[in-house]
């Protein structure tokens, strides 16, 4: 059987798998129960998802690393309920155990009863619960962590919501007067409640400018050149994270929260940050191995959107081809490094081909740079 190494983890290629391969992943990987959960529900795990059978309890063979795990609920017509899910790190030989709670068709947090739990961990060792087990789907594992492997632990604690939700309708909670006093909750003025978002419910992605920045006491020359070059405003957000590559883990962190995850609200902050990387024309020349691995990132990315999303969000507002063209653009008319230059080439070709993309001629509808220089 084929085999290959992703992250640091040996894993199976094919679906076909041995006994001496299956108890050799059963040793190295983690195992998710989830208690009670009914049968017909949505749930996914990264990539894979589908409606659950009668007996499941959870899935096997979870290679180590950072996963998403997501569900729906299903009603008896049909009708599938928003997605909501939470990411984890998961450790190797790790036995992660949740419960299903009915009334509000959600999963804990964290599980409680330390007696079952250790039941649960000696038939799993003892292959007992195999039967009700779920095989992780190695065959999409290396997308996987082609479209995850820049968000590190830190980046993740610092992102990731409060709550340890991700939920794709938006949490609200009614909010309280600029009293100290939280019993006091605000009215409008017809009597009703004021709702606000539940900050414990949101992504705490990097905060990013409505415009592109540029510093202070400059000339209007500047200010202009600032307008159509984004690299200050890239170094300064980048300033403010771990390292320049946090950038690259949001990046990823925002596409699969609205890809798999069904956040709208992340579509929107991987659209700005895109555009912010793709119009730093100074910052091609000075983060070259950055660079490098944003076209490695967008690769995956763009080779795993489904192409009918795109006639939405593409080719009815062509974002995507104007902020490439200039990312082209100012490879090309810049000196770069040449292996930037070569793949930067090579990526282009496989968009134009892949996409049928225009990379050359200018849209007659693309709107000027307005420059505000108050």
């Amino acid at each position: 059987m084929t085999t290959s190494s992703t992250n640091g983890f040996t894993y199976p290629t094919t679906d076909e798998m041995d006994n001496n391969t299956a108890q050799r992943l059963v040793k190295e990987c983690a195992t998710l129960i989830i208690e009670d959960i009914p049968m017909g529900t949505e749930f996914g795990i990264d990539l894979n998802v589908n409606n659950i059978g009668d007996h499941f309890m959870g899935v096997k063979m979870i290679a180590p690393g950072l996963h998403f795990i997501y569900y729906s609920s299903v009603s008896k017509d049909g009708t599938v309920g928003p997605r909501s899910g939470f990411f984890r790190f998961f450790k190797p030989q790790e036995l992660v155990v949740r419960k299903w709670h009915q009334f509000d068709e959600d999963i804990d947090e964290e599980y409680t009863d330390s007696v079952q739990y250790q039941r649960y961990k000696d038939n799993v060792s003892n292959g007992s619960m195999d039967v009700y087990l779920a095989v992780y789907q190695f065959s999409t594992y290396a997308d996987w962590v082609g479209l995850t492997d820049y968000i590190t632990d830190s980046l993740f604690n610092r992102i990731n919501p409060k709550s340890g939700k991700i939920l794709s309708v938006t949490h609200l909670i009614t909010k309280s007067g600029k009293n100290l006093d939280k019993n006091i909750i605000e009215k409008d003025s017809e009597g009703l409640l004021v709702m606000e978002r539940d900050p414990n419910a949101v992504i705490n992605f990097s905060e990013l400018p409505k415009h592109f920045l540029y510093p202070q006491n400059s000339s209007a020359t500047q200010v202009s050149q600032h307008s159509m070059d984004s690299s200050y405003t890239m170094e300064t957000i980048a300033s403010r994270c771990e390292q320049i590559e946090s950038l690259l883990g949001e990046l990823q962190f925002s596409f699969i929260t609205f890809l798999v995850g069904h956040i709208f609200d992340s579509f929107d902050y991987w659209k700005q940050l895109l555009k912010i990387l793709c119009f730093s024309e100074k910052s091609i020349i000075k983060y070259t191995d950055f660079y490098l691995n944003f076209i490695r990132v967008l690769h995956f990315q763009l080779k795993q959107t489904p192409h009918e999303l795109f006639a939405d969000i593409v080719e009815n507002n062509n974002f995507l081809v104007v902020f490439l063209r200039q990312f082209f653009f100012n490879i090309d008319s810049n000196d770069v490094n040449e292996v930037l230059r070569n793949r930067g080439q090579r990526f282009r070709k496989f968009l134009t081909k892949t996409f049928k993309w225009d990379f050359v001629s200018q849209q007659e509808d693309e709107e000027p740079t307005i420059v505000d220089i108050n």
